[in-house]
């Protein structure tokens, strides 16, 4: 059953995984503001404001690190409408939406 779990919790997260690698460089899990805004850009879910209260919120003391947890967290909480009017959180968005 948890490995069962384990796979969907990874089948559900696949898309958002590739992006953030992608903007990752040197893979250790931590973006600065440009790869942040790099991943927010791809993913195409939010807003150019969004993306600015986002920075604020996750980076307050702008240490240009932002861990891949920190990311995940955020866009797990943060609910955004979904172009069929309902709302739902933009990690699910982004899930629903797999290339």
């Amino acid at each position: 059953m948890l490995d069962f779990q384990l796979r969907e919790h990874e089948k559900f997260l696949s898309r958002f995984v590739r992006e953030y690698r992608d903007v990752d460089s040197d893979n250790d899990g931590v973006v600065d503001e440009a790869g942040f805004r790099q991943l927010m850009q791809r993913l195409q879910v939010v807003s150019e404001e969004q993306v600015e209260r986002f920075l604020i919120s996750i980076d307050p003391f702008n240490n240009q690190r932002v861990t891949f947890s920190q990311v995940v967290q955020l866009l797990s909480q943060e609910v955004v409408r979904a172009q069929d009017g309902s709302e739902c959180a933009i990690l699910e968005l982004i899930a629903n939406h797999q290339r």
